[in-house]
Order: structure tokens, then C-alpha cells, then sequence
């Protein structure tokens, strides 16, 4: 979808998000390394996009 609009998406749910990513791969790497790691880190990325993107388009339509 290409709608470019931050409606109904909320910044503080996605930085949750994020933070639980984040906990779940210290925990990988400080007592149990293997492959999920590696779906943390991709799925961390794609939440941290989406926050930025939300936040650019906020700022955009603010600024409009």
C-alpha cells in the first residue's frame, strides 16, 4: 500500500515493538546464540523502518 499517511498507526506500539526485538536479541546473544537470532534482527529492521517512515510522513502532513 502507498498511502503515505501515518493515519491509524500509533509510534509508541512500534517502539514497544522495537524494544522487544531488541530484548529478545540480547538474550540470543548473551545465553542462547543460534539462527533466530537472525529473524530478530531481520524483523528489527522492518519495524524501525516503518517508525521512521510513520514519523516522516507525521512531520510531513504537520508541515502541510
Amino acid at each position: 500500500m502507498t498511502s503515505k499517511s501515518h493515519a491509524g498507526k500509533s509510534c509508541t506500539f512500534a517502539f514497544l515493538i522495537l524494544v522487544g526485538y531488541l530484548a529478545g536479541m540480547a538474550h540470543k546473544v548473551i545465553y542462547n546464540w543460534d539462527w533466530v537470532f537472525y529473524l530478530y534482527l531481520i524483523n528489527t529492521l522492518m519495524v524501525a523502518f516503518d517508525l521512521v517512515m510513520t514519523l516522516v510522513y507525521k512531520h510531513r502532513e504537520k508541515t502541510l
